[in-house]
């Protein structure tokens, strides 16, 4: 992440899985020096990610360096989801950051 981000680093965990891996990435980077917050935000099957949320994080950070971040990917559903959703707030494909990748959707794992 360090290498791959320019500028401000913004974590926008999935709400709950994600959570405690963000907490421990913002630490990590935090200690490399980075610009980095941290965010929980909720993306549900067949409804979305919380547009509230999305506009509260890129009016205060940006998007470029927007990364989201779960436990796992599973079967993909969420990660359908988040880029079905995202397209609303940018023309990129949103970066998904997870633990474990079984099914192959995640930018880094």
């Amino acid at each position: 992440i360090s290498n791959q981000i320019k500028g401000p680093i913004t974590l926008a965990s999935l709400v709950r899985a994600g959570v405690p891996l963000g907490v421990l990435l913002k630490r990590a980077l935090s200690r490399m020096g980075k610009d980095v917050q941290h965010f929980g935000i909720s993306v549900i099957r067949d409804r979305g990610i919380d547009s509230n949320a999305m506009r509260h994080i890129i009016e205060r950070r940006p998007i470029e360096g927007l990364l989201f971040v779960d436990g796992w990917t599973g079967k993909g559903a969420i990660a359908t989801e988040l880029e079905r959703s995202f397209h609303s707030f940018s023309a990129q494909p949103p970066k998904l950051v997870v633990l474990s990748d079984p099914c192959g959707r995640a930018w880094l794992a």
